[in-house]
């Protein structure tokens, strides 16, 4: 890389309104840019805090434990993980993590429900923008030293109930090890949670469209951590909520634009982590 050059480029959060059949569907979907000096990473905001490269992200209440990301990804995870955790209020929320199921378990310190069936949004080689595949055969890690009932879980993803924003943020903090991360969030009504492992278990492909009911929301969200691994945002609804969204989104927005403009004088973690929450939960900051 050359020196001086910056390998990212600020892009504004902003979603595509498309008709699937029965489902609206909202995506925000940047690509990585293709310049004279080399790819260049899409990301939310571009500047950070001085503080905190003398910041020990791994004690508790630190950004890495509170927004579930690694360090340069915390006001991108702030803005992805507060819009779910928003939209997704007064429904009962679970959450499907990709490939790392086990570590999300160790996380959250509790057994899921197991499934056949994983939600997927593409990230092409290319680095172009990603694209929603829908639900494929789960696919879980298993360790080259694995147990034999470890091995015969392999092919199935897990799906954890999140009571708080902390235990969405761990679930994602517990996948973002990788290049980059995905995890399906499904706001479904109180008491529903049987009749969607039931279609998440079956033989049958399921079609999102047949999984959420009026009212409902669905959300998949995909960090890229590594350059050519664009960030994904995914929401869909029976209902048309671009009211709702927009509203979230502007607060989301304001949020980040504040960030950029007041996090280089920010001069402790408290400050920071003040920012952060405006942008994941409005002005008032309270998740």
């Amino acid at each position: 890389m050359l020196e001086g050059v910056s390998y990212v480029v600020r892009v504004e959060l902003a979603f595509a309104h498309r008709r699937e059949g029965a489902l609206h569907v909202w995506h925000f979907a940047p690509a990585t840019l293709m310049t004279r000096d080399g790819p260049k990473h899409p990301v939310l905001a571009e500047r950070d805090s001085p503080a905190m490269r003398h910041v020990d992200l791994m004690l508790p209440g630190s950004p890495l434990h509170e927004f579930g990301t690694t360090a340069g990804s915390f006001a991108a995870a702030a803005a992805y993980l507060g819009l779910a955790f928003r939209l997704t209020a007064g429904l009962e929320r679970w959450v499907l993590p990709a490939y790392y199921r086990d570590h999300a378990e160790k996380a959250l310190g509790r057994e899921p429900e197991l499934v056949r069936w994983e939600f997927e949004v593409e990230i092409p080689p290319d680095g172009s923008a990603c694209r929603p595949v829908g639900f494929v055969p789960a696919h879980a890690c298993v360790p080259y030293d694995s147990t034999v009932e470890e091995r015969a879980r392999a092919d199935r993803a897990g799906l954890f109930e999140i009571r708080t924003f902390r235990e969405l943020a761990a679930a994602n903090l517990a996948l973002s090890s990788d290049a980059s991360s995905e995890l399906s969030l499904f706001g479904i009504m109180p008491g529903e949670i049987g009749r969607l492992t039931e279609a998440l278990r079956g033989e049958r492909k399921p079609e999102l469209a047949e999984l959420l009911r009026p009212g409902e929301v669905f959300v998949d969200v995909v960090m890229g951590y590594d350059l050519g691994y664009p960030d994904s945002l995914l929401i869909a609804s029976r209902d048309d909520i671009s009211e709702r969204i927009e509203i979230l989104r502007g607060e989301t927005v304001a949020g980040l634009a504040r960030f950029e403009a007041e996090v280089e004088q920010v001069g402790d973690i408290a400050g920071y982590m003040r920012l952060l929450r405006r942008i994941a939960f409005g002005a008032d900051g309270a998740g």
